[in-house]
């Protein structure tokens, strides 16, 4: 995502077939939805997510709906090095199964 990019909107992509990796670097917010996989919608594919919030996650405004659960099993949430406890941890990104550190 671009830097520029501080809200990822509700139903921000409905029909994202084939986004496999998305790349979070500067968001403040991602509001329900963003991500959610309905059965009308393809953000199912979605492998990889890199989460590049260094300091005070508790801060970013996620709704616990962002994601859903095949999302929070089967995806990876690559995480900056030093900040896998805050994510592990947190309500939200803690949801996810397989949290990594970044490899830059």
């Amino acid at each position: 995502m671009d830097e520029n990019v501080k809200i990822i909107a509700e139903y921000a992509f409905p029909d994202a077939k084939g986004l496999e990796i998305v790349v979070l670097d500067g968001v403040t917010k991602i509001e329900r939805y963003a991500f959610y996989h309905h059965e009308s919608c393809c953000c199912s594919t979605i492998k990889e997510i890199h989460c590049r919030t260094k300091e005070e996650i508790e801060k970013m405004d996620i709704s616990e709906n962002a994601f859903n659960d095949q999302q929070y099993n089967n995806c990876v949430l690559y995480v900056p090095s030093g900040t896998r406890w805050s994510y592990r941890h947190h309500p939200v990104w803690g949801k996810f199964k397989n949290i990594e550190i970044e490899k830059l």
